[in-house]
């Protein structure tokens, strides 16, 4: 971190003064910057190591009763998943926040979902009726399951998530750059992360998981923390339902008939659209000579943080099944 900006890279990148300037370092092509590591005449050498790991603890109460015709099931479970961000542990293509310290990629991994609430229910309405409708209105089963998840952390690194990856330039006259970790940290090979201004869940507006004002950019040679406080997402509520019924027919034939309602509370689920959720977007107009990064101010036509997408419809299924 920060060898792009030593007074001995200056001169083997071709800067003007004792130390490059950020705009000369965010012109730097990969050939400039192969120049300034250990092994110039080498690139990537891999070398395996066992360094990836994960841990889960959770507690979980279950309550599971039969009244009479009715059945059900309820379990609720609390937990969390840490692990290696960037390695197998966390089971995603992830980049490493920092390859050069591995606890400072342990965190919450991507498929944590802090509270669990799942329900499951049969009633088998038996015989209500006596009449000629009694072969159509008795002996019906009614089941169903729904499922309740809290949001997972956005800092998970899936793609409808957002993350926390700076993105845009300071203009600074003639000597603008690029905002990247190239510029702020000297290095192409850590990730840089923005500072955290206030909290990152005050003053949210109708469908909006994070407040963007609460992020800036971190001044040259410093960077933001690798991990942010835990932030959930929206939030997954689930219900089906099933009504299904046997017929016995002539010459030991029978039918099944069967309802299914997936989602059938027709639900939406609020979502990320990946367009807006990528980046913060940070891309801010003049900012005089010398202003600093912490200038920097959060660009709000961009959505982050925002769920403007709604997803998930009621599906129904009708099946009939003749056994001879």
């Amino acid at each position: 971190m920060g060898t792009l900006y030593t007074t001995d890279a200056a001169p083997k990148l071709g800067c003007a003064g004792t130390t490059c300037t950020p705009h000369e370092v965010s012109n730097l092509s990969p050939q400039q910057i192969q120049a300034v590591r250990p092994y110039p005449d080498y690139q990537g050498i891999t070398v395996p190591e066992h360094v990836g790991f994960a841990n889960y603890n959770g507690i979980q109460v279950v309550v599971q009763k039969q009244v009479g015709n009715l059945n059900f099931n309820f379990n609720y479970t609390f937990g969390k998943a840490l692990g290696i961000i960037g390695s197998a542990a966390d089971f995603n293509w992830t980049e490493p926040s920092d390859p050069s310290n591995i606890w400072n990629n342990y965190g919450v991994l991507n498929f944590d979902r802090s509270q669990v609430f799942n329900a499951t229910y049969s009633y088998h309405v038996g015989k209500v009726m006596h009449s000629k409708l009694a072969p159509v209105t008795n002996d019906w089963l009614i089941s169903g399951i729904t499922n309740v998840q809290s949001g997972g952390n956005f800092q998970g690194g899936i793609s409808v998530a957002p993350n926390f990856n700076l993105n845009g330039y300071l203009d600074y006259g003639a000597d603008s750059f690029t905002v990247n970790n190239q510029t702020i940290l000297g290095t192409p090979d850590i990730a840089v992360n923005p500072t955290i201004k206030c909290g990152l869940r005050s003053n949210l507006a109708s469908h909006q998981y994070i407040n963007g004002n609460c992020l800036g950019v971190p001044d040259i040679g410093t960077n933001g923390p690798h991990f942010y406080p835990y932030i959930h997402g929206p939030a997954y509520i689930g219900s089906d339902l099933t009504l299904e019924k046997g017929f016995s027919l002539k010459r030991e034939r029978d039918l099944r008939f069967r309802a299914t309602g997936f989602n059938f509370l027709n639900h939406p689920l609020s979502s990320f659209i990946p367009t807006y959720a990528n980046e913060v977007n940070l891309v801010l107009g003049n900012i005089a000579p010398g202003a600093g990064t912490a200038d920097a101010k959060f660009d709000p036509t961009s959505d982050w943080g925002f769920t403007p997408f709604k997803q998930g419809r009621r599906v129904m299924q009708l099946s009939a099944t003749i056994s001879f």
